[in-house]
């Protein structure tokens, strides 16, 4: 018996995909796996099962799942000690045998990822059945969908069952969305649990050959839907059944952001809605609205008036106060003290390391008692001493306060906009001729990983401290002018970019008795805002055919000359976890341009009156030395 059941699990993971024929031209595409009835099926099933839930009070103390998860685990580990048994007295395992063994992968994969599940949609809205039970409406809704297909997952399935149960019941909110694929899971581990203890029975009374082979031909259907869950693509799928996402998109920016931004923004009317009077598709739509209405509204700066026309404005910036009003939001205890903190952050810190200092000094003195006569000079000794141990406690207090907050940004995996040019940006210095050399090299470095006809590059140089003033015919000013040439000479038939060379005099400093470059990274920055401000001009010598893209590039990308981006040119996508890869894939060049983000500053002023001015990419290493890793590591993408 254990031979059979492993040889038909093994046909049904070993059995080759079929691919679906692709469409003739001109023909409409339609999913293989569906019909048109089978579709109309499906959604009379949803409304059908969605109408018989009666929604019940939330409630953390819910244990119900976790004794399903339990049970299915149990089951699951029977089968497979059974597995690991000789298959007779005498004879070893079986090949059969132990190939499944080595292949229930899948199965404990799943079982890892439900574990926590149970807990995770405790505070999610619960139903209660036909039977009386009270249990997450996740689960329910998961466990429908898998009855009315067959316990056969298919993507398109999916959306067009639970976008029907969302017509019938309203909307599932975001959290239950993301909980459906575990949901899912944790119902085919039941079912993979029962079938495989009925297969297995060794009492041939207890169940016929019938029930045995029924649950010998369910088991392959199973497993292949459990594989066919980890391979969907999980985020595109819930975005299509969400009703927040389908309000969310009538802002025509939010649909060109990346999905991390687009979930931050998810996330954003969650936390709303949770502490408010409204549910989540009316604090988006309240969103929509305001941001709507501010298109009609007047304002001299039109900077101002972008901003306020995006709702991330109101979801996530100095707006979600006008937002908060309307949806009637009500703060939690640990919500007020965060907002207070942001409201007021010097006085909270600086305050804060005061009060803590006083308090260390106390408790010190109130251990020594009046033996010591001199307690001014003792609170003298202890001022450094508990000071420092005051900022220590503050710095982690705010951490643990105000956790690290991410930042929206667009997707750019396509490329940059003709509207978003940017300039990458090296300030450094011109020591000698081999650092010359290397910091040219690098460039061309960050190019080929970073091509793009939008993007451009260029160093930012000073010479060293000298004793004396430098002319700007100097060796090595010379000798990067005209490797910065060679380089836009060698690529000039490609038209994506091109190099510049901007390099500054240097200033006397009475103070340090010599002659150096003024602010030295942040002076050569600011002077190159002004350049293209058309403000004033502190780059003397400088490399290119013009100046026109340089003074067109709306943004700034600073990258240090340590930092690195990998050698081989890489296309991705922006959700991918890649770390110093394209640089205008990064938070200064993406995240800058959220309409709600860019800096706001008066043409004649250098300081910014709001938004983000630099944003330095996060970037792996040197670019000259390779990551050396295991003995299984594979040199790729740095």
């Amino acid at each position: 018996m254990i031979d059979d059941f492993a040889r038909d699990m093994r046909h049904c993971i070993e059995a080759p995909e079929v691919p679906a024929s692709a469409p003739a031209d001109g023909e409409e595409k339609t999913d293989p796996f569906l019909s048109p009835e089978e579709e109309e099926r499906l959604r009379s099933e949803a409304a059908r099962e969605a109408r018989k839930w009666k929604p019940c009070a939330r409630t953390k103390r819910g244990r119900n799942l976790g004794r399903k998860w339990r049970k299915a685990a149990g089951s699951i580990g029977d089968v497979s000690s059974r597995l690991r048994q000789p298959a007779s007295e005498g004879r070893g395992q079986s090949d059969e045998a132990r190939w499944f063994r080595d292949n229930a992968r899948p199965l404990k994969a799943a079982l890892r990822e439900t574990r926590e599940s149970p807990k995770a949609v405790r505070n999610l809205p619960r139903i209660e059945t036909e039977q009386g039970q009270r249990i997450a409406r996740a689960y329910a809704a998961a466990a429908g969908f898998l009855r009315a297909a067959g316990f056969v997952f298919h993507e398109h399935a999916f959306s067009t069952y639970f976008r029907a149960v969302q017509q019938t019941i309203g909307f599932f909110e975001v959290g239950e969305l993301w909980a459906l694929k575990p949901m899912m899971q944790l119902v085919l581990l039941e079912e993979i649990g029962a079938a495989s203890s009925e297969l297995l029975s060794s009492d041939s009374f207890s169940s016929t050959k019938q029930r045995q082979e029924e649950s010998a031909a369910r088991l392959p259907k199973l497993i292949e839907s459990l594989r066919a869950m980890g391979s969907a693509d999980w985020k595109e799928l819930l975005e299509e059944v969400s009703e927040v996402e389908r309000v969310l998109r009538e802002d025509p920016t939010y649909s060109r952001m990346d999905f991390e931004s687009r979930n931050l923004y998810r996330g954003a009317v969650q936390e709303l809605a949770a502490q408010s009077e409204s549910s989540e598709p009316e604090v988006a739509r309240r969103a929509v609205a305001l941001a709507r209405a501010a298109e009609k509204e007047w304002s001299s700066d039109s900077q101002v008036r972008e901003r306020r026309t995006h709702m991330g404005y109101y979801l996530l910036d100095k707006g979600k106060e006008l937002l908060k009003r309307q949806i009637g939001y009500r703060a939690s205890s640990l919500k007020q003290i965060q907002e207070a903190i942001l409201s007021w952050p010097e006085v909270f810190y600086l305050v804060g390391i005061e009060l803590l200092t006083f308090a260390v000094i106390a408790f010190l003195l109130s251990g020594m008692g009046a033996r010591v006569p001199f307690v001014a000079g003792v609170i003298l000794l202890l001022l450094l001493p508990a000071t420092e141990s005051a900022v220590g406690v503050m710095n982690q207090l705010t951490a643990f306060l105000l956790p690290p907050r991410a930042l929206p940004r667009l997707d750019l995996s396509n490329g940059v906009p003709p509207g978003l040019t940017t300039m990458v940006v090296v300030p450094t210095l011109l020591i000698n001729e081999e650092h010359v050399r290397r910091l040219v090299r690098d460039l061309e470095i960050r190019y080929l990983a970073n091509h793009d006809p939008n993007l451009y590059f260029a160093l930012l140089t000073d010479p060293p401290d000298s004793p004396r003033p430098l002319d700007d015919g100097d060796d090595l000013v010379v000798l990067c002018s005209t490797l910065i040439q060679d380089l836009n000479n060698k690529y000039a038939s490609e038209g994506k970019g091109s190099f510049f060379l901007f390099h500054r005099r240097h200033v006397y400093n009475p103070t340090e008795r010599t002659w150096m470059g003024w602010e030295r990274k942040r002076g050569k920055l600011l002077d190159f805002n002004n350049l293209l401000r058309q403000n004033s001009d502190s780059f003397p010598v400088r490399r290119n055919a013009g100046l026109g893209h340089a003074t067109a590039a709306r943004d700034r990308a600073p990258a240090d000359r340590h930092a690195g981006a990998p050698a081989q040119p890489r296309r991705r996508r922006s959700g991918d976890q890649h770390r110093g890869g394209r640089l205008w894939d990064s938070p200064a060049q993406g995240r800058d341009q959220r309409p709600f983000r860019r800096p706001l500053a008066p043409r004649q002023h250098l300081l910014r009156a709001d938004g983000i001015r630099y944003l330095y990419p996060s970037q792996l290493g040197r670019l000259s030395r390779p990551v050396r890793g295991g003995k299984f590591h594979r040199e790729r993408d740095l």
